[in-house]
């Protein structure tokens, strides 16, 4: 899960919010591409597919990184809710996160977060 939202963060440099808002259902367009919803505009920006293909793996990876395939959220935790609280903090998102860069420092040859 980490993988996928540290590719869809690179190629869309969205905030945390707007990315763990995503909703499969509404924001994921087959044909055209996913929709980020900006949380201080609320404008929705599309991310279209590129040839590449990189931003379709990407999605195609936070979705199989799924622990429930019920819940409307592209990054949701084991119960299927979404990692943000009624404040929009993330805290159970963020401390996976920091286990997953220190993992990361620890087995690779990264010497920095």
């Amino acid at each position: 899960m980490c993988q996928a939202y540290i590719w869809l963060k690179l190629l869309t440099a969205m905030r945390q919010t707007d990315l763990l808002k995503i909703n499969v259902v509404t924001d994921i367009d087959e044909d055209r591409g996913l929709y980020v919803g900006h949380s201080k505009t609320g404008h929705k920006q599309l991310f279209e597919w590129n040839d590449a293909g990189q931003l379709r793996r990407a999605v195609d990876m936070a979705l199989a990184a799924r622990p429930i395939d019920i819940d409307p959220w592209l990054f949701c935790d084991r119960h299927g809710e979404c990692y943000l609280d009624d404040d929009y903090f993330a805290n159970g998102f963020q401390s996976i996160c920091i286990r997953f860069m220190n993992r990361a420092l620890r087995e690779t040859a990264l010497e920095k977060p």
